[in-house]
């Protein structure tokens, strides 16, 4: 029987309760928002500085609840994106740096502890750009709760809307760090590119294989990806396949409707493949990403392979 072992992690869809915070989503790039919610007491203020720098007035919330703040943006190469908590007594920066350096639009998630919260005060956004960039924010007050993991799991972590999995080092605002190779049992799971890169122009991501396994499963995260376009994987010049790419729930935020109508949707999304081990062969292997339609903007993270072996 499989041992399991319970961890506190943060769950936005199922932590409502009579008295919890109103989450709101706030728009800046020319839609409607829903008037402000009792705990911003005032509209955003930009200040004078040699960056750009909006400030949002904050009023927790009494209930002992953490801020789930998740933020789509234009993300810059070679930019930042820093948010600071200041309240008048105590100034904390909560995230060096949201980008991922991207050139492309972009959603991060960041989990702001209530202990930061000790008094009325400012969450303060500076970015690297003349223009701060930021297109809408999702703002929403959760409690961690209690789940039980398979002992395989080694950390607890946030699950949005669409039952997307974050790690808590995707979430707590750090420089993420890649992941060793770990096996479960006959099977291996290895990193191949734990970093976002773009891939709309073509990216060959090379893999070494000492012996064939029984069998191969490609996962990756994928952001920039058409709703109605297609990912396909190619191995060593062969097709392996379209890759799964899954259609987030429609009450997440990552939605957005352009001006023609058509929806779009802004963020990652988790993407897998089982692949043909005849594709594969002792040695160097190649793999290559490739849409369906061209794309403008594509990027991909945390594109690692698992191999089973007898």
């Amino acid at each position: 029987m499989t041992r399991l072992f319970s961890i506190v992690f943060l769950v936005v869809a199922f932590v409502r309760t009579g008295q919890a915070a109103e989450s709101y989503l706030q728009h800046f790039d020319g839609s409607e928002s829903a008037p402000l919610p009792a705990w911003m007491p005032g509209d955003p203020v930009a200040k004078p500085a040699t960056y750009a720098t909006v400030s949002f007035p904050i009023l927790p919330p009494e209930a002992e609840e953490d801020l789930i703040l998740t933020v789509f943006f234009e993300d810059p190469r070679g930019g930042f994106l820093r948010i600071y908590w200041d309240d008048g007594l105590n100034k904390e920066m909560l995230t060096d740096n949201l980008s991922e350096s991207l050139g492309m639009s972009n959603r991060r998630t960041l989990i702001i502890k209530r202990r930061t919260f000790l008094a009325e005060g400012n969450l303060t956004f500076q970015s690297s750009a003349p223009v701060l960039g930021v297109t809408r924010i999702h703002w929403q007050w959760a409690r961690p709760q209690t789940v039980y993991l398979d002992e395989t799991q080694t950390s607890g972590g946030f699950v949005g809307r669409s039952g997307e999995w974050l790690r808590d080092d995707e979430v707590d605002g750090l420089p993420q760090t890649e992941a060793a190779d770990y096996w479960q049992g006959n099977v291996v799971t290895a990193l191949i590119a734990a970093q976002p890169t773009r891939i709309e122009e073509g990216v060959n991501f090379i893999a070494e294989l000492p012996e064939l396994p029984s069998f191969v499963r490609v996962q990756v995260k994928v952001n920039g990806l058409p709703l109605k376009n297609r990912l396909q994987l190619w191995v060593n010049d062969q097709l392996a396949g379209e890759v799964q790419v899954p259609v987030p729930n429609l009450s997440d935020p990552g939605y957005s409707q352009d001006w023609d109508g058509t929806l779009s949707f802004t963020g990652w999304r988790d993407a897998s493949l089982l692949v043909d081990v005849s594709l594969l062969k002792v040695g160097e292997n190649q793999f290559y990403f490739q849409t369906e339609l061209k794309t403008s903007a594509l990027a991909l993270k945390q594109f690692s392979v698992q191999l089973q072996y007898p």
